[in-house]
């Protein structure tokens, strides 16, 4: 239901709000004033500030407080004074509009929190629960439509130095140097993510074996140069898989081999790059 709503247009949303008001407000005109409806008032308000924004939500308070003020007024039930009806739907219009104001706040709250629990505090990457979330939906993509999918997993040579002689904001810098150049040089559809300490991944998607090796190459050189610019003696091992005919069972396992071709370019002597197309066989 949720994936349902969040699809939905502002015109779509607003037409369901409108639609759930009017049911309200006939059945309300219908059992007659002795029967309370006010809770079911409150349905295309949620619907609305929930999955809508702030001028749709209060738009909707006002619709919801005006149908409620007709069904009052079409039941023909007597009031000692005719302001009453005036009075009762300002009130209504007022709770209406505090109910949203809450649902609006709670939802930009839970937002945040889901923002903060799938990002690095230091860089803004992806950590890796978020980057794990976002690797599934592409592997199953990729599964399914036979796109090609490369993961980098890139590890720093040399890290503990800078943290040892140049201290941890320095360490800190370097950090989030290497996220800035890997975000400015992938896409927007591509997800860049630090797993941990000096270990960080990229996913990239829809993009063959020779392609993904150049980009990571272009992306390496500007690391070094960015870390010469700044006189970091560091530098990075990189590996690279990528996926075209066959596909692994799991994320944790794309990871896996990703990070053995790592570990090999370490083996190589680091500062280097070792990429491989992942068969059948092999995953």
């Amino acid at each position: 239901m949720t994936r349902f709503m969040d699809g939905l247009s502002p015109a779509g949303l607003m037409t369901m709000g409108i639609t759930l008001n009017l049911i309200c407000g006939i059945l309300d005109y219908w059992t007659g004033y002795e029967a309370s409806f006010s809770i079911f008032y409150l349905a295309p308000v949620f619907v609305l500030s929930w999955f809508g924004n702030t001028v749709s939500a209060l738009l909707m308070c006002l619709v919801s407080a005006i149908t409620w003020l007709l069904a009052d007024y079409l039941t023909d039930h007597e009031y000692s004074f005719h302001w009453i009806l005036v009075w009762n739907a300002t009130v209504r219009l007022g709770f209406f509009v505090v109910v949203a104001l809450a649902l609006l706040k709670i939802r930009s709250m839970n937002k945040e929190l889901e923002r903060i629990t799938r990002t690095d505090a230091l860089t803004g990457a992806l950590n890796l629960r978020g980057f794990t979330e976002v690797a599934e939906k592409e592997l199953y993509r990729s599964r399914r439509f036979g796109h090609p999918l490369t993961l980098v997993y890139v590890d720093l040579d040399n890290f503990k130095y800078v943290n040892d002689h140049l201290g941890h904001h320095e360490g800190d810098r370097v950090l989030s140097q290497v996220v800035d150049t890997l975000k400015n040089g992938t896409r927007p559809t591509d997800a860049v993510a630090r797993l941990g300490g000096d270990e960080f991944a990229m996913l990239l998607t829809e993009v063959h074996a020779t392609e993904a090796e150049q980009i990571v190459e272009r992306l390496r050189q500007r690391l070094l140069g960015s870390f010469r610019q700044h006189q970091w003696p560091v530098t990075v091992s990189v590996g690279v898989a990528s996926f075209e005919d066959a596909f692994p069972i799991s994320v944790d396992e794309m990871v896996q081999n990703a990070d053995h071709l790592m570990y090999a370019a370490k083996a190589s002597g680091k500062d280097a790059v070792v990429a491989q197309v992942l068969q059948p066989a092999q995953t």
